[in-house]
C-alpha cells in the first residue's frame, strides 16, 4: 500500500497550526474526505470540498438538482468517482474545506510532501495516521494525537487488507459476461478446437480451465512486452485496486483473457486462482527468459521499422544494446528459434533475419536488397528501441512530438487517435512512401485544418519528418544523413509488411481491435476469420 504524506495547515493561524499525516493513495476523494474529517476533527458530512487551484478543479459530492460548477474558473469532479492518484500525483497542494451554512468552519491548506513507496516488514503502515503536529495556541482545538491515531486505526485499518477487500472473483464466472462470439474466438486462439460449438457457461468453464494451466499462462506471459509483464506482476500482489487510465494500456490483455477481473466502478483485481498459478511459474529462470524474449521482440519490431531484412549479426548487435540481456550469438539464435512461428514477425533465413511477409514477396525482397546496397546498418540505442517498439513510432523524436502537439493542442484531436495517426505516418515514411501519402492519411481520417497557418505548419513538419525518419531502404539511416533531403522517393515497397499474422508490433490482436491490415474493420470481422 502506498501513502501520501500531507502537511495540513489550518488557514489564518499564527504561528501556523498543522498536522502532518499519512493517507492511502488508492482511494477516492470521497474516502479521503472521511479520513481528513476524522484527522481534522470535523463532524462527518457530505458538504466537503477539495479545491485544486493550479488545475482549476473542485472535487465535491455530486448532488442531484444542485449547481455543480460554482465558478466559471473551475471544473467539477465527483468525489465518489475520482481517485486521489489522478490529481495528487501531479499536485503540490490543495485546499480542503467543509461548507456548512450554520457556522463558519476553518479551511486547510494540504501540502503534498511526498508519496511513500510500498514497504514490507514490521514498520509498514497499515492505516492513516498523524506523524507530527504543531498546535501553537490552539491546544484545545485537537484531541491527543495518540488517542486520535488509535481511533484512526480502529476505523481505517488496512492490515491484511487484500483478503478483506477482495470481491473473490472466479475466472469462469467473470468470463460468462463476455460476448459469446468474442469468447469463442479467444478460446479458439488458445487451442480449444470445438469452441464455436459450445455455449456459455460451458464455454467459459472450458476457457477458464485452459488458461489456468501453467503451460498456457507461461505462453501468454512470454508474449508480453516488458511493461505489460511488470504491470501484471505488480497487480497480482495488490488485491482490489482502482485502475488508473495510464495503467490500462498495459493491463488490457489480462482483462481480455480473464486474468484480471474489471468491475463497473473502475476497480479490478487478479483472481486468487490466477495469482496462485502465476506465483508458481514465475521463477527467477522464467523471469529471466521473459525479459530476454520481450527484448528480442522489441528488437524484431525494429527490424520491421529500420531494415525489413538484415544480417543476423546486425540484429544481434541491436539486441546487445541492453546489457542485462546480453548472450552469445549462438544463444541469441537459439532464443530466436524459441519464439513460436505464429508469433514471430521475422524469419531466420540463412545468415539473415527478414520479415516473414517480405520473404513471401521475392521481387520486393530483391528490390530492397538492391536499394540497401553495401551501406552500413544503423544500430539504434536501447532507448530508441524501447520507445519505438512500444508506441509504434518514435514518440521522443522532436518532430513527431511537434506533430502530436499540433494535432492535439491546436486541432483538438483525441490523444489516442493522434497516436494512431502518428503510427500511420511513420509507417508510410519508413517504408519509403511519399510525404503526400502522409497528408492523405490525415485527410482520410477526417483531419480538418481551421486555418492556412495550421495546414502550412503541418506540411513543414511532415516534410521534416520525411527527411529525418529512418528508412528501410537506407538500412535505417535518414535522407538527411545520406545527404538526400527533400528527395522525391519513388521506391515504395507495398505489401512488404503484410505478414498475415495475428500479431502486430508484438501486441496480440483481440476480436474487437482494429484489424492490423488497415481495412478499418474489427479484427474478428476481417483477417481474424482466416
Amino acid at each position: 500500500m502506498e501513502f501520501y504524506q500531507l502537511k495540513i495547515i489550518r488557514k489564518g493561524t499564527k504561528p501556523p497550526v498543522w498536522r502532518r499525516c499519512l493517507v492511502p493513495s488508492d482511494i477516492t476523494f470521497a474516502q479521503m474526505a472521511v479520513i481528513l474529517e476524522e484527522i481534522l476533527e470535523y463532524t462527518c458530512t457530505d458538504r466537503y470540498e477539495f479545491e485544486f487551484y493550479q488545475e482549476k478543479i473542485q472535487v465535491r459530492e455530486y448532488k442531484e438538482g444542485e449547481l455543480q460548477v460554482t465558478s466559471s474558473q473551475y471544473d467539477f469532479a465527483s468525489a465518489s468517482d475520482t481517485c486521489v492518484n489522478s490529481l495528487l500525483d501531479n499536485m503540490t497542494w490543495f485546499t480542503f474545506r467543509v461548507k456548512e451554512k450554520e457556522q463558519e468552519l476553518p479551511e486547510y491548506r494540504a501540502e503534498v510532501e511526498k508519496k511513500l513507496p510500498v514497504e514490507t516488514g514490521e514498520n509498514v503502515v497499515h492505516c492513516p495516521c498523524i506523524i507530527k503536529e504543531k498546535t501553537g495556541t490552539e491546544d484545545a482545538f485537537w484531541s491527543d494525537t495518540e488517542k486520535k491515531n488509535k481511533r484512526l486505526a480502529e476505523l481505517f485499518s488496512l492490515e491484511k487488507k487484500t483478503a478483506s477487500r477482495s470481491r473473490n472473483p472466479k475466472i469462469a464466472e467473470y468470463l460468462q459476461a463476455y460476448d459469446e462470439e468474442d469468447l469463442a474466438f479467444l478460446a479458439g486462439e488458445i487451442g480449444i478446437a470445438d469452441a464455436e460449438e459450445l455455449k456459455n457457461p460451458e464455454l467459459a468453464a472450458r476457457f477458464a480451465e485452459e488458461v489456468l494451466k501453467p503451460e498456457v499462462m507461461e505462453k501468454e506471459i512470454l508474449r508480453l512486452n516488458e511493461r505489460e509483464f511488470r504491470a501484471f506482476e505488480k497487480v497480482t500482489k495488490k488485491g482490489l485496486f482502482y485502475v488508473e487510465e495510464n495503467e490500462w494500456t498495459d493491463l488490457e490483455w489480462a482483462s481480455d483473457i480473464g486474468y484480471l477481473a474489471v468491475y463497473d466502478d473502475g476497480y479490478a483485481e487478479v483472481p486468487a486462482e490466477v495469482s496462485a498459478v502465476f506465483n508458481k511459474i514465475c521463477t527467477p529462470e522464467f523471469c529471466e527468459l521473459q525479459k530476454k524474449r520481450s527484448w528480442l521482440a522489441a528488437c524484431l519490431v525494429m527490424v520491421e521499422c529500420l531494415y525489413g531484412t538484415a544480417p543476423a549479426r546486425v540484429v544481434y548487435r541491436m539486441y546487445r544494446r541492453r546489457k542485462e540481456c546480453r548472450v552469445s550469438f549462438d544463444e541469441f539464435t537459439e532464443l530466436f528459434r524459441s519464439v513460436p512461428e505464429e508469433e514471430n514477425l521475422c524469419v531466420l533465413d540463412g545468415d539473415r533475419i527478414s520479415l516473414r511477409g517480405l520473404l513471401e514477396e521475392k521481387e520486393i525482397y530483391h528490390m530492397l536488397l538492391d536499394s540497401q546496397g553495401n551501406r552500413e546498418f544503423y544500430i539504434p540505442s536501447e532507448e530508441e528501441i524501447a520507445d519505438c517498439s512500444y508506441y509504434g513510432y518514435p514518440s521522443q523524436d522532436p518532430v513527431y512530438r511537434s506533430i502530436f502537439s499540433l494535432l492535439t493542442d491546436e486541432l483538438g484531436m483525441d490523444t489516442e487517435l493522434a497516436e494512431v495517426y502518428l503510427c500511420e505516418i511513420y509507417r508510410v515514411y519508413y517504408t519509403g512512401g511519399l510525404m503526400s501519402e502522409a497528408m492523405d492519411q490525415l485527410n482520410k481520417n477526417g483531419v480538418i485544418f481551421e486555418t492556412q497557418k495550421q495546414a502550412r505548419e503541418m506540411a513543414e513538419l511532415l516534410m521534416e519528418a520525411y527527411n529525418t525518419t529512418r528508412k528501410v531502404e537506407l538500412c535505417g539511416h535518414t535522407l538527411d544523413e545520406e545527404g538526400m533531403g527533400n528527395r522525391r522517393n519513388e521506391t515504395v515497397f507495398p505489401g512488404m509488411f503484410q505478414n498475415n499474422m495475428p500479431v502486430s508490433r508484438n501486441k496480440k490482436v483481440y476480436p474487437n481491435d482494429p484489424c492490423p491490415c488497415g481495412s478499418g474493420k474489427k479484427y474478428k470481422k476481417c483477417c481474424g476469420r482466416n
